[in-house]
């Protein structure tokens, strides 16, 4: 091991002289002509080939600040500064610092040299008094690149100094959460107002967070932690009062990486959108203020994308302004700001060079997304300089925004044509050899190694001489076949490229970051290597290093540099309690327990240490108060709460009246006819006003046949839509010879009850189970019991307790077999109990909705209407500013450029020939519930990969196009026929797009197999079922009123031997017809023959197919399908003379081939429904059926008419019999719905007079 903290010394003094004293830098002399891009440009073409060289991005930063009031000043510091102190090479695979200034030991004492000389030099033309433009925003940035240099070398008061300067917010008041819907709450006004005195608290997000307290948070090094007292998504206030001396322009910088907007004063002067990416994205402003006090709001809508934000803020002399967290109380006196404007890098110029430095700074703010498009839109013909190129990789990788297979392909043609002009330029060299790595796991490695000219050791060959085309001497590239071969296992070719960076930077930051990745070290070691190995000194190594020796005095010491050098005193308290958990300071533990964010804290850590010592004094208060937000919860509550008994163990009680109830049933079975028989269960469930829901399940029950054993055996805990933690606390057999056996867990069983392999007929399961939960994303808690009554199951006594606030708003909905329950109130509690007793076991019912068939209660907090606002912030999330997509919209309309049905069929056409498989996951209450975290899917990935959701492009496009669309995500099965059942995700899932045209509402189903229907059709297993919008508000999915379903015709020629010949014809346009299309593009020659036979023997199940054809053209929505067929023994003889035929009607139903029925045979075949049945499944067709009778026969009998019409089911059956020729039209539309059990018995009527009428037969008389 080599230590390089030789020169720590030498970077340490120059910041701390940087910091400490202000000697007149000698600067370069400006040129006559600023030509800033042509610096920068200059500088990356030296980086290219040298990764050490600095002196060029320096001179650009000096030619910046001389030039401050240039168009591309800033540009030309943010990116010069972005490749000299902060940028990553993601192609090393190495995390840690890799910018300029740590790949040599000498670059850095010149890098800090200089860039004070900057900060100083930038100060000084500001005290000219002329207009500063954004000089004051570059002298901030130059602060902050000093600030990160001197906490990397650990100089403690060089990093005081520069952080000061740096501008950030130090403290803020944090004030969360304030809505669950976090991108719509920032669209939406801010609860903390801007002026006016500072609340004591505010409105939050109902129901269990209605009322939140602000918390004073302090920075670690500048970064806010926006989690501290919520960690679910949502939108939380960060709030700091700048107290400006005078009348100025103020300066504002915020960095993110979720989506927020800054309003200073109440004005917004900063918005940093979803849109961006999951980077930490860097957006500046300035803002007009009067003297006085004016307060910042930082609304962050936090999507699981990111914890902390910076917010910076500056004077019109680039020096910092107070910055302070309000108290309760404290009045804001600036009640007005002008001149809000934000402040962008744009391309001031034409050419490469500008194009390139506008490039550079924009993924120095890291706008990655940004810079893509705006490379996108400029396009890269193949003249373009080698440098865009390049930068053109690094936007690509940076923003993420594609599928991997475009990104790759992207990527590596980017990197191509860069060497093409540059050979030598190692990070296109590194980067073509990372994509090379990604390919194949091994093969990959080895591949990407050679194209380095690095080859593994030969067979024979010494292990410790790689073989190796060339030389690779640069140190980058070094670093990347050193990590990349430690990665692959190769370690005596990371060892030799080790050797090699050790050789060619020795003593830099980087080769202590490489030494660290590869060699593993303990005890002395470790500690020397973390402490004194030249990594960096402002991360917790070092402290880890000491803790993992056992010198927990040594691991605190270090904790306490780290944060005097971060200045962040509450840092890392996470591990503060767990070293003095090790040292065994239990009074310390707790008081680090109590300084650490609500939402940080985990109960088990402090707390647990304080339950194993008996402490409930110290763990009770603290459960109660940190239970509904700590890190680990639910899953810690029940533990604590075991360990110190704070409270009576129910089970014990329960155990006792359950072997009184088995001693009893050994004697007299209760129930003998029953399959399993619940002897007795109970629930109990207790929610209380903060959101915390503790529940108890007992279950005894006798299993007495093979199934009940397998599939009767246990019942399961209720079925909870939040953070649920459920422990089992008790599972026994009680055997039938009177044993009580205790199972063992089977490890990695197929079974869930694996445990139970002991169980046999006629024994008895006793089961307790406990469970605590937490609101989940969203901020609500649903809940639905496990099912008293399934199959084969009776119940001798249950009961049901639920308690409750009476203040807390609740949809409950219970079966009809529960009962009524008993209400009665308790200390301020509603308490519902439901008992039932002696219950055989039930007939289950089909066609019940799918939440209702569970003899159970269902609860919740859970609205349409919150549903709606989670659902519209989904959508929100979805939403680009992709010129991709905007071309393909374009491109799409063509000519057609006015609102119209016109331009609709155009983009719905476009959209299916380049979405070939439809998707629509992307588009539900389920993604919008738990679909958090970064964007990941946009319209460009859905067209770019050719699959995904069609109605997401649709939408987008329309949008594009001007055209006002929404989407409306419609229900695929009902949900339920009771209006009081408590909302529950997982209802809407198909996604349909509403364009409102100037001729009304047009209805847009897309994601079907096959081609998207033409606008205004909708499949009929949609239409009538209900569709939330993203307001929240239900409708009625709507279709075009002219569509009947399917379209049959049968024509048939009936000869003298009762034989009928003809041809049958069929339009398909359910969901049958779309699955057919999507199979016809890829079935051919005889399996296509015979699913065109399929569809015609569905109708016509008696007839030979003589030969079918397919009637539409490829690629249509509707499926249209030709036969002649002949039907033998089609008339069957009623008399003894054969004169008298009888011709058959028609079967209602026509599911599959072969299968054909009654509509009673499937909704009416049981009498006395209790349940509302439920129709799944459309029946829409208008068959029309043509007969030639043979010559001389009549119409001895015709059928009666049939006419059924009411809401939600029509039928009809017409007919003309006359001159030897039958014509008939039958006529079905049965749509979806639910009929509930008082309707019951008038729509059986309705369905057997169906079945009756159509299947009527028509008598003939033949001629002798």
């Amino acid at each position: 091991m080599r230590l390089f903290s030789a020169r720590l010394g030498l970077v340490s003094a120059a910041l701390l002289v940087a910091a400490c004293t202000n000697p007149t830098p000698v600067a370069p002399q400006p040129p006559p002509s600023a030509k800033l891009a042509e610096s920068f440009v200059a500088a990356l073409d030296a980086e290219a080939a040298d990764p050490r060289a600095s002196a060029k991005y320096l001179d650009a930063i000096d030619r910046a600040v001389a030039n401050g009031r240039d168009p591309e000043a800033l540009a030309t510091v943010v990116a010069s500064l972005d490749a000299l102190a902060f940028r990553e090479v993601e192609a090393l695979g190495l995390p840690g610092e890799q910018a300029v200034a740590y790949r040599s030991r000498e670059v850095m004492p010149a890098v800090v040299e200089r860039l004070r000389a900057a900060w100083t030099a930038a100060g000084e033309r500001l005290a000219q008094g002329d207009d500063p433009g954004v000089l004051p925003v570059m002298r901030g940035m130059l602060a902050t690149a000093l600030h990160e240099l001197a906490m990397y070398v650990g100089q403690e008061q060089a990093a005081m100094v520069w952080g000061e300067r740096r501008g950030c917010a130090r403290e803020a008041a944090l004030v969360a959460p304030l809505d669950f819907a976090a991108l719509r709450g920032l669209a939406e006004p801010s609860q903390v107002v801007p002026t006016g005195a500072f609340g004591a608290t505010y409105p939050g997000a109902r129901p269990f967070f209605a009322e939140v307290t602000p918390l004073v948070v302090r920075a670690d090094a500048c970064a806010l932690d926006v989690n501290a007292t919520f960690s679910l998504p949502g939108v939380r206030a960060v709030v700091v009062d700048i107290e400006n001396p005078r009348e100025q322009t103020v300066f504002v910088s915020l960095a993110s990486r979720s989506a927020a907007v800054v309003d200073v004063a109440g004005a917004r002067v900063i918005r940093r959108g979803f849109e961006a990416g999951d980077g930490a994205v860097t957006r500046l402003g300035r803002v007009s203020l009067p003297a006085g006090r004016a307060r910042v709001v930082v609304r962050v809508g936090q999507m699981s994308d990111g914890d902390q934000i910076e917010l910076d803020v500056w004077g019109d002399d680039g020096l910092p302004l107070p910055l302070r967290a309000p108290k309760a109380g404290d009045v804001a006196t600036v009640n007005k700001a002008s001149g809000a404007t934000p402040i962008e890098i744009t391309a001031s110029r034409s050419g490469n060079e500008t194009l390139a430095l506008t490039t550079a700074a924009l993924l120095g703010l890291g706008e990655a997304r940004v810079a893509e498009h705006l490379l996108e839109e400029r396009g890269l013909p193949e003249t373009s300089s080698p440098r865009v190129f390049l930068l053109a990789a690094r936007a690509t990788a940076k923003a993420d925004d594609l599928p991997d297979s475009k990104q790759i392909e992207r990527l590596r043609a980017y990197t191509e044509k860069t060497l093409v002009a540059w050979p030598k330029a190692w990070e296109a060299l590194v980067t073509r050899a990372a994509l090379t790595e990604r390919r194949r796991v091994v093969e990959g490695l080895a591949d990407a190694l050679g194209e380095l000219g690095v080859r593994p050791p030969a067979s024979g060959q010494a292990a410790d001489k790689p073989a190796a085309e060339k030389a690779v001497t640069d140190p980058m590239t070094l670093t990347y076949v050193a990590a990349a071969a430690k990665r692959g296992q190769m370690l005596d070719v990371a060892e030799e490229a080790y050797r090699a960076l050790e050789t060619a930077v020795p003593g830099s930051p980087l080769l202590a970051r490489v030494d660290t990745y590869l060699h593993g070290r303990v005890g002395a070691d470790a500690v020397k290597a973390a402490c004194a190995g030249g990594t960096s000194r402002a991360d917790l190594a070092c402290m880890y290093a000491h803790q993992q020796r056992g010198d927990t005095r040594a691991a605190l010491e270090e904790l306490g540099r780290v944060r005097r050098l971060r200045s962040a005193p509450d840092a890392f308290r996470d591990a503060e309690v767990g070293l003095h958990v090790l040292a065994g300071d239990l009074d310390a533990a707790i008081a680090a327990y109590d300084a650490t964010p609500p939402a940080r804290r985990r109960l088990l850590d402090a707390l647990g240490f304080a339950a194993g010592r008996n402490r409930s004094d110290l763990v009770r208060p603290r459960l109660e108060r940190d239970q509904r937000v700590a890190a680990d919860a639910p899953y810690a509550i029940p533990i604590l709460r075991r360990i110190l008994a704070l409270e009576p163990d129910q089970a014990r009680d329960l155990e006792v009246e359950g072997a009184r109830l088995v001693s009893a049933d050994r004697a007299a079975n209760v129930m003998p006819g029953a399959g399993t028989a619940v002897l007795r269960h109970v629930e109990r469930y207790a929610v209380d006003a903060g959101g915390v829901l503790r529940y108890l399940v007992y279950d005894l029950r006798r299993v007495s046949g093979t199934t009940d054993v397998a599939e009767g055996a246990v019942s399961y805990g209720p079925s909870i839509e939040a953070n649920a933690a459920q422990r089992l606390l008790r599972r026994r057999i009680h055997k039938r010879d009177g044993r009580v056996v205790e199972p063992d867990q089977v490890a990695m069983a197929a079974q869930s009850h694996s445990d139970l392999s002991e169980l046999e007929k006629g024994d008895y399961v006793e089961q307790i189970l406990e469970g605590f939960v937490v609101p989940d994303a969203g901020g609500q808690i649903v809940v639905d019991g496990p099912d008293l009554l399934p199959a084969r199951t009776g119940v001798r006594e249950a009961e049901i307790e639920l308690r409750r606030p009476a203040s807390l708003a609740l949809g409950l909905w219970s079966h009809p077999l529960l009962g009524k329950p008993q209400v009665r109130t308790d200390k301020g509690d509603e308490v519902r109990v439901w008992r039932i007793e002696n219950k055989e076991p039930r007939r289950i019912e089909d066609g019940v909705p799918r939440l209702e068939q569970a003899v159970t209660i269902s609860f919740g907090t859970q609205t349409w209407a919150n549903l709606g606002r989670l659902l519209d912030d989904h959508v929100r999330a979805l939403e680009d500013k992709d010129p991709y997509v905007a071309r393909f919209a374009r491109e799409a309309a063509g000519s057609v450029t006015a609102p119209s049905r016109a331009l609709v069929e155009r983009v719905v056409t476009a959209v299916g020939k380049r979405v070939k498989v439809p998707g629509g996951g992307e588009l539900s209450d389920v993604s919008a519930m738990y679909g958090t975290g970064p964007q990941q899917t946009t319209a460009r990935t859905v067209l770019e990969l050719g699959q995904g959701s069609r109605a997401l492009v649709v939408w987008r496009a329309l949008r594009e196009l001007g055209v006002d669309a929404r989407l409306a995500i419609a229900e695929t099965e009902p949900f339920s026929g009771a209006a009081d059942f408590p909302p529950h995700v997982g209802r809407f899932r198909y996604p349909l797009v509403v364009a409102r045209l100037p001729e009304g509402e047009l209805w847009i189903d897309a994601d079907v197999d096959g081609p998207p229907l033409p606008p205004g059709r909708v499949s009929p297993e949609l239409r009538g079922r209900n569709a939330i919008l993203p307001d929240g508000s239900l409708v009625t999915v709507q279709g075009d009123a002219s569509e009947k379903g399917d379209e049959v015709e049968i024509r048939l020629a009936l000869d003298a031997s009762g034989v009928a010949r003809g041809t049958f014809s069929i339009a398909l346009r359910g969901r049958e017809a779309q699955s057919l299309a999507d199979s016809l593009d890829m079935v051919v020659g005889t399996d296509r023959r015979e699913m065109l036979r399929n569809v015609v023997l569905t109708w016509v199940p008696w007839a030979d197919v003589e030969d079918v054809e397919l009637g539409s053209s490829e690629g249509s929505w509707e499926v249209s399908v030709r036969a002649k067929i002949a039907i033998f023994g089609y008339s069957q003889p009623e008399t003894r003379d054969g004169k008298t035929w009888l011709l058959p009607g028609l079967e209602p139903m026509h599911l599959a081939r072969g299968f054909s029925s009654t509509l009673a045979s499937f909704y009416a075949s049981r009498a006395g429904r209790e349940s509302a049945l439920t129709i799944d499944r459309p029946l829409q067709y208008r068959v029309r059926r043509r007969i030639e009778l043979p010559k001389g026969a009549t119409v001895a009998r015709a059928p009666s008419s049939v006419k059924v019409a009411h809401e939600g089911f029509s039928a009809s059956r017409e007919g003309s019999y006359k001159e030897g020729v039958i014509e008939e039209a039958f006529v079905l539309d049965l749509p979806t719905g639910t009929v509930s059990a008082g309707e019951y018995d008038s729509f059986v009527d309705r369905v057997r007079a169906v079945d009756d009428g159509f299947m009527a037969g028509t008598r003939v008389r033949v001629s002798p």
